[in-house]
């Protein structure tokens, strides 16, 4: 191949990359926080984390993933946070998006593949912050809760044990029982259904309750076979 040939092609190569540059700054500095994600494929690889903090059943998407790109070389990401420091951390970074979409010089690709255009986010500065790992069910349970009808009527769950108090008494040991979390309730529920049960068991009782929902502060049941609903709030 002739030399003003390959000129030309490495040329435009540039050329290329340059337009996908995005040039116009929001002017709006603000600090998000983003989990990296390893595609198999040159596209944009960030997704912020707003996303799974609305919707705990979101599941990724392409074109809601972005780009970043430090300001300077020297908030560039270490590499060792794209070997192995995504599975510890995620990044909190300030600074600001373009207005327009692209693909950051920065961007080191993987294949000869020219990524999508994306949103991308330039970044003054980085944090790596600590993924807290999901609590389990009976972490969330354990404490105590009040119902919402009757502010005397409590639970009290500590070390899968489950106390039924009324006006901070126990009113007998029958309102003392073992807890045991399963997903499946056949006698009940259908086997194909994808939800979280909890059996109530003692020496003279069980009772079967289904978890419609659960978090920090709110804990609602349905129980079997009345079908009845409680809902309780943590004190």
């Amino acid at each position: 191949m002739k030399p003003l040939k390959l000129i030309y092609i490495f040329t435009l190569i540039w050329l290329t990359s340059c337009n996908d540059q995005p040039k116009t700054i929001s002017g709006l500095t603000e600090t998000i926080e983003v989990s990296y994600v390893n595609w198999a494929c040159d596209c944009a690889d960030f997704i912020e984390r707003k996303y799974f903090e609305s919707d705990t059943n979101y599941e990724i998407r392409a074109e809601d993933c972005i780009f970043i790109e430090p300001a300077t070389k020297e908030t560039k990401i270490p590499e060792d946070y794209f070997a192995e420091g995504h599975f510890k951390y995620y990044l909190r970074l300030t600074g600001q998006f373009y207005s327009d979409k692209g693909i950051p010089k920065t961007y080191e690709r993987k294949t000869p593949e020219r990524p999508e255009k994306a949103r991308v986010f330039r970044y003054d500065s980085f944090e790596l912050a600590i993924k807290q790992t999901k609590k389990s069910s009976i972490d969330l349970l354990t404490g105590t809760w009040v119902h919402e009808k009757d502010s005397l009527a409590t639970i009290k769950i500590k070390d899968k044990s489950w106390t039924f108090e009324y006006d901070g008494k126990i009113l007998s040991n029958d309102d003392i029982y073992n807890i045991n979390l399963t997903n499946k309730l056949p006698e009940f529920v259908k086997e194909i259904e994808k939800t979280e049960f909890i059996i109530l068991s003692n020496q003279t009782d069980t009772m079967y309750f289904e978890i419609l929902g659960l978090n920090d502060n709110v804990l609602s049941l349905m129980n079997f076979p009345t079908g009845r609903l409680h809902l309780y709030n943590r004190k």
